[in-house]
């Protein structure tokens, strides 16, 4: 591409680099953002008994871990803060099915809901990144789910309230659902007209 427009050489080194000597700034800024004591904390809030799918670790092979572990993970923490790329295993999940209720068909592939083992360095990193910058990572108010003392079932009531006063005043209610299909087709709308 920049052979086929005129451009000013010493323009286009300027500018490599200002690039360069941010990224190294910003590189040695945040080469010592995370201490062994913030891995440490992070380790403290990790929950008990709960294991990695991946490489069968648990949240005990870190809490009775020394300090120097800390030390090498935070190492690591800062190699992955700097470079801007993961392990390929910290993204890396086993999903595992478990019964919807205690009385439930263990037959029936329905009565199975499934959950997603993480990576424990991949929760580390995430309790860490939320516990420093949390203050900073906010969400929409209209998000219900994945959201700390919310609930969808706050949401469904508003609704359910809504299509009710208009269905009782006899009026026709229209709702518009966004249902993603697939990555490239993008979106579709559903529309449902009349009470739902």
């Amino acid at each position: 591409m920049y052979n086929s427009v005129s451009y000013d050489g010493a323009d286009l080194q300027s500018i490599i680099d200002e690039l360069n000597h941010k990224i190294s700034h910003e590189a040695a800024e945040s080469a010592n953002r995370f201490t062994a004591s913030h891995v440490k904390a992070a380790v403290d809030r990790l929950k008990p008994h709960k294991s990695d799918g991946c490489t069968d670790l648990t949240s005990e092979h870190l809490k009775h871990a020394g300090n120097d572990l800390f030390e090498h993970i935070a190492l690591l923490f800062n190699s992955v803060l700097i470079h801007g790329t993961l392990p390929e295993n910290f993204v890396h999940s086993t999903i595992v099915p478990i019964p919807k209720g205690r009385n439930v068909n263990s037959a029936d592939s329905n009565n199975f809901r499934g959950i997603a083992l993480s990576s424990v360095y991949g929760k580390l990193l995430d309790n860490i990144i939320l516990f420093q910058f949390g203050d900073e990572l906010q969400t929409s108010q209209l998000q219900f789910k994945f959201k700390a003392k919310s609930s969808t079932n706050l949401c469904t009531f508003v609704l359910k309230e809504a299509l009710l006063y208009y269905a009782t005043n006899q009026s026709n209610v229209f709702c518009t659902f966004w249902v993603p299909l697939r990555p490239l087709t993008g979106l579709i709308i559903a529309n449902f007209f009349g009470y739902c």
